[in-house]
């Protein structure tokens, strides 16, 4: 779920003593890859300025429709080893995203949501019809510190739906065994209906739980390597 695009303000790495300076990547419009590893610990060092998310595949992959626009990305996060295997309960840094005029859906792709029952991915065949949904902008931070990922602001605009979301990780040593609690609710605008009404129906039809506010919920929890989404009402503080 997300479409990136505009300007990233990164902090430095939240261990105890100075912060280190966060990577300046050049201004090519690519995605750089900084990372380090020594015996004391990996620094993953990734990003860019004003990159296509098109050329950024697991965006797509994990949306399940193209996704277009430039984004700023920023990855700057140090995790401590214990011997030599990284522990991330002791992780601290930060994510960042941002990014204006991206949009969702190109009118020709399906939008199909894969899942681990063969009969239902049968079902699903080729997919929803889905048009496009624009994004005015969108910015993302979250830090790790305390033994915690953790969303800490998210700035969402679109004329076509309104998506706030909250996201917690509980890091374990194995990033893939982290917990993760997390809440997405969205509404979906008069504006869209009237412009692609199918588009507006395939949002409609998505399994969340509609609450009495209109917004459909969507909890997300269980581990990273095996997350599941659960249609009920969840809170965003």
């Amino acid at each position: 779920m997300a479409k990136l695009c505009a300007v990233i303000l990164l902090v430095g790495c939240g261990s105890s003593g100075p912060k280190a300076d966060p990577p300046e990547f050049p201004d090519d419009h690519k995605l750089h890859d900084l990372s380090t590893d020594d015996a004391q610990a990996s620094h993953i060092r990734y990003g860019g300025k004003q990159v296509s998310l098109a050329d950024i595949p697991i965006i797509s992959e994990k949306i399940g429709l193209p996704v277009t626009g430039t984004g700023d990305v920023s990855i700057d996060l140090t995790i401590p080893k214990v011997g030599r295997t990284p522990d991330y309960t002791k992780a601290t840094g930060t994510i960042s995203i941002a990014c204006t005029k991206c949009q969702i859906g190109d009118d020709t792709a399906r939008l199909k949501m894969p899942t681990k029952s063969k009969r239902a991915n049968a079902f699903a065949g080729e997919g929803v019809w889905f048009g496009h949904v624009t994004i005015d902008s969108l910015e993302l931070t979250m830090i790790a510190a305390n033994g915690r990922l953790e969303l800490t602001s998210w700035k969402f605009v679109s004329p076509d739906i309104d998506i706030q979301l909250a996201l917690t990780v509980e890091l374990r040593k194995s990033l893939q065994d982290s917990d993760l609690d997390g809440c997405v609710r969205f509404k979906v605008s008069d504006a869209l209906e009237k412009r692609d009404p199918k588009t507006h129906a395939a949002l409609w039809l998505t399994g969340a739980h509609l609450g009495a506010d209109r917004f459909f919920n969507i909890a997300v929890q269980g581990a990273v390597k095996n997350p599941r989404r659960i249609s009920r009402e969840c809170k965003i503080n």
